[in-house]
């Protein structure tokens, strides 16, 4: 695990919640040419591969796309409004029921990124050092 596959893999997650479940549009890129079948985690695999100002951008378009569909979804139909595709228990999810898993998910993954910088400098605990830059 590294922070270059967690904001890879973050930015996969939002567009595949949001644009193709949410909405039933088609993964964008680079996700539209990955076969996940065949390889499914190749964002892990893939991102010490990729320059991390890429990365910052690839999280933050879908990051907009992701606010986007949400802000088209309420329109429609509130949270309540459900998604465009079904589940395989032949349901379909609501917005409220995305919206909850993607704080899950991006929760969970924070405690990861903590952790991974825990390792590298060795401060534990809660807040910011005393002596970190811009922290009175």
């Amino acid at each position: 695990m590294t922070l270059a596959g967690l904001i890879k893999h973050l930015a996969l997650v939002e567009d595949y919640y949001f644009t193709h479940q949410l909405l039933g549009a088609a993964m964008p890129p680079p996700w539209d040419v990955v076969d996940f079948d065949s390889d499914p985690s190749w964002e892990w695999r893939t991102a010490l591969q990729d320059d991390p100002e890429y990365l910052r951008g690839l999280w933050r378009e879908a990051v907009l796309r992701s606010r986007a569909a949400v802000d088209q979804a309420i329109a429609a139909g509130g949270v309540e409004q459900v998604a465009a595709v079904e589940w395989r228990d032949g349901e379909s999810p609501s917005l409220r029921r995305f919206l909850v898993d993607l704080i899950e998910e991006c929760a969970r993954h924070t405690g990861h990124a903590v952790l991974l910088r825990e390792s590298v400098d060795g401060q534990t605990g809660e807040g910011a050092p005393e002596n970190f830059p811009g922290i009175n």
